[in-house]
Parts: C-alpha cells; structure tokens; sequence
C-alpha cells in the first residue's frame, strides 16, 4: 500500500484499548441503560487487571444533556449530565485517559417532546463551519469544555487525543492544524480499508496504509509522511471477506444491542447498501473489507487470532468497542488474562503511546 514503507513502529508489542463514549447515532437510548451501566461493567473489568484504556469521550452529547437537565429530570427523574460526571471522575481517578471525540450531528441538535432531533446533514466537522475562524473558536470552546471537565477530578490534565465521530474525517489539514495549536497531537479516527460512499457519509480509507503501525500527517491522513508534528494511530484492521463478517457476536452487537439496535448505523447501511439480487449478494460476500480489532464483536478466539495474524509485531494494536454495543464481558476478560499471561504484548493508551513516540523516532 502506499506510505507503507514510511510506516513507524514502537520498541514493544503493544495493545491500545479505546472506548468510544457515546449514546446511539441517532440520538436514542436512555443515557442509564446505554452509557453507564455498560461501562462500568468495562471498568470495573479493566480495574481488576489493571489495564488502562483511552475514552473517547463525546463533549457535543454531554454539553447537550448538560443543557438540558432540567428538562430530563422533570421527564425522567435523573440528571444524565451528572450520572456522566460521577462516572468520569471514576475513570480519571483510576488512571483512564480522557480523549477528544465530537459527532457534528449534535451540532444545534434539539429537544421536542423528550425526542433529540439530530442535524442529520452535519457529517464532517469541516463542512459545518463558514470558514477557519469559526471552526477554530469552536474546538478552542469545545476542548476548553473538556478539559475544565477532566480537571475537577485532575487539576493538570492535557488532553492529547482526537477520534472523528463515525470515523468522518475530512478537511484534516485543517483541523490538525488547530488541535495542535490546543495540545492534541494524536489522531486516531482512521480504520485502514473502510469504504462508504452514500450511505450515512462518505468516507473512504482505501489508500491509508494497512498492517499496523503509526505514521506521521500532512495534510492528508491516509498518506504516511516522513516526519512531522501531527500522528496518525490508526484502528487495526484486517482486511476480510464479508463472509467472513458473518458471526453471531457482531451480528449481536449492531443489529440487537438493548435500546436502539434497528435505528444503528449498521441497520441503516443494510437497508440502503444491502444487495438486491441474488448474483448482486453472492458479489457482496466476496467483496473485500476490514474488520475492526473490536472487543465488542469479536469472540476471545477471534482477539487473538487478531493478535496472532498480525504481521508488524511492534505496530500498536488499537482495539475499538462502544458502550452501547458492549455485552462481550466474559470474552474480553479472557482476552485480558491471556494477554497478561503471555507477556508479549502491553497494554497501553493513545496518549501513552504517543509520550513513547515523542521520546524516541522509532522507524
């Protein structure tokens, strides 16, 4: 693939784990039953192997219900604003890094009758601002937003890392340039091979390098640069029929998660992109596509074949799951005992691995 030859690699083996925060897509889901609940099961999992794990956490959604809890404590006598602060404190009091991560469909959303009416038309960030001074005033406001979060529960925290929401990254060279002038110098919203066109939002990834590793952005993040200020940590993938997609666990997870599962994004790409005629699906299971390192879908035997089949030993692994799709408790924990077992690799976060990068060029 192209750029792979400027791919870089650590001095270690190592597994980073990423939570991305958030309720369902399309602004269902009670916050309880969806987003607490599910991920304090993780934590206090991740507590009991003492493992770490980046959090991608979604600020536009909190600020939403943040605004609006007067409205849902009258509605549904809890305070989902708060319940997100208490459990927040728990994930920086033990040791859990607290990362950047915005849907612009949250964007001017708006409440009516205790329903969340997204901007469905807001799919990259880029796209919703008139020009790079508003974009700039409102991640300056946003990270501000996090950060005076984080920091009543840690008086110095640096937030470090960013993830697009829905892996919709456009117009990076722009928005690079002004989470560095913030301190974020890490993306990681990139799944090397994922291609989508028309269907939710355009994205296409077919160009960035696969087979693990890191690599440095210039103005485009599927292109490895030499050198340079801004990382790309992208998910692992593996590229895969779409047959080969077909398992119960992942079919679970996107079709059937409590609360919203036919109102997901997978549900939806089924309806608009599924294969129409016979021939056209035969064509569709022998199409090539990535599947995600991710905790939530794949079986303990399936995470390790993961682990096994990858072929740059020292590229760090990024894992991905949500909340809202989580329900995998024992599988994962078997995954984490055989991996602190074994030895070979580390667990560690984004941020974590980028102070690795910073102290030494490994190439």
């Amino acid at each position: 693939m192209e750029g792979f030859s400027v791919m870089k690699t650590l001095p270690d083996r190592t597994i980073v784990i990423t939570l991305d925060y958030e309720i369902y897509g399309d602004g269902t889901g009670d916050v309880k039953e969806v987003l607490y609940v599910p991920t304090q099961r993780l934590l206090t999992l991740l507590e009991k192997n003492r493992v770490k794990m980046t959090v991608f956490f979604e600020i536009e959604e909190y600020l939403f219900f943040r605004q609006h809890r007067e409205i849902y404590m009258s509605a549904i006598g809890y305070d989902p604003a708060l319940l997100i602060e208490k459990q927040l404190e728990k994930m920086v009091s033990t040791g859990h890094e607290i990362a950047l991560h915005i849907h612009p469909q949250w964007i001017g959303a708006s409440l009516e009758n205790s329903k969340i009416h997204l901007v469905t038309k807001n799919e990259f960030l880029i796209d919703v601002f008139e020009n790079e001074d508003s974009l700039k005033a409102y991640l300056e406001n946003r990270v501000f937003e996090l950060q005076a979060l984080v920091r009543k529960f840690d008086k110095n925290y640096q937030v470090q890392s960013f993830r697009a929401g829905g892996h919709c990254l456009h117009g990076e060279a722009v928005i690079f340039k002004i989470l560095m002038s913030l301190g974020i110098t890490v993306d990681s919203s990139v799944v090397p091979g994922l291609y989508r066109k028309g269907v939710i939002s355009d994205i296409d990834y077919l160009k960035a390098p696969q087979g693990g590793g890191y690599w440095y952005v210039d103005d485009d993040v599927s292109h490895a640069q030499l050198s340079g200020s801004f990382v790309e940590i992208p998910v692992y993938s593996q590229m895969k029929f779409e047959f080969q997609k077909i398992k119960f666990k992942r079919i679970k997870a996107k079709f059937f998660s409590k609360g919203g599962g036919v109102n997901s994004a997978a549900a939806r790409v089924l309806k608009y992109d599924f294969p129409k005629t016979p021939y056209a699906f035969i064509k569709f299971l022998f199409r090539k596509g990535p599947i995600k390192f991710d905790f939530c879908h794949l079986s303990f035997r399936e995470m390790v074949k993961f682990l096994n089949e990858n072929q740059e030993k020292n590229s760090p692994l990024v894992m991905i799951g949500h909340n809202k799709e989580y329900f995998n408790d024992r599988d994962f924990e078997l995954f984490l005992k055989h991996v602190l077992r074994e030895g070979v690799y580390n667990f560690e976060t984004i941020g974590g691995v980028s102070q690795k990068i910073k102290r030494t060029d490994y190439v």
